[in-house]
């Protein structure tokens, strides 16, 4: 658990029964992070056994959480969860339509690229 004594970030436990189905070959569990009685962020990690990874599907934070430096301490306990499941790696996707700081934070959280793509999506006007 992600703890520190000047930290304004406090991890909400899964449920008993998010925590239980990690028995199952892919689940994804889920963690609301918050600040005070207000949800922040949250992740979701994935198990991927054909290569025994686990993916953090999703992250992110509410809009009031972004820029108060949140989102280093939320991807800081999704990083420790995945890697207290024991993968042979841990990965996650980005895009260019992330927040800007958020491959800065990857990266500072350990992750380097693995693999790029390049494709064009267009959205309907």
């Amino acid at each position: 658990m992600w703890s520190s004594s000047t930290s304004p970030v406090q991890r909400q436990r899964c449920t008993a029964g998010a925590t239980g189905r990690w028995a199952r070959p892919i689940i994804g569990a889920t963690a609301g992070i918050g600040q005070g009685d207000a949800l922040a962020g949250w992740y979701e990690l994935r198990r991927v056994p054909e290569d025994r990874s686990v993916e953090i599907a999703y992250f992110g934070l509410f809009p009031d959480a972004i820029g108060q430096g949140l989102g280093k301490h939320i991807l800081s306990c999704a990083v420790r969860d995945a890697w207290a499941l024991e993968p042979a790696r841990v990965w996650l996707h980005t895009c260019t339509l992330d927040h800007p700081a958020a491959l800065p934070n990857y990266q500072k959280r350990g992750f380097a690229p693995y693999k790029t793509e390049t494709y064009e999506v267009n959205f309907p006007s």
